[in-house]
């Protein structure tokens, strides 16, 4: 979607949110994609994260994490927070 490609962080934000809260794998495949995910907090991805290990059994979890793996807050997790997701 071209459309979406132009979404700022903000909205990027309540999107990722929205595929968490529904546990949408695919849609958090997708949102991670986007330019603007870049811009997301650790706190989002760790989220996410999350929700992706919660739901290891899901066919899109196993790229879910390694999408939000790449992203830039991925690198930003607190050691508390990455040995939670352990």
């Amino acid at each position: 979607m071209p459309a979406a490609q132009q979404l700022g962080g903000e909205a990027v934000g309540q999107l990722l949110q929205a595929a968490v809260d529904a546990s949408c794998f695919e849609g958090l495949l997708r949102i991670a994609a986007l330019p603007a995910a870049a811009q997301l907090s650790s706190n989002q991805v760790n989220q996410a994260l999350t929700a992706a290990l919660d739901s290891r059994g899901h066919q899109s979890s196993a790229g879910c994490l390694l999408r939000l793996c790449k992203l830039p807050a991925a690198a930003q997790l607190s050691s508390q927070q990455v040995v939670l997701l352990l």
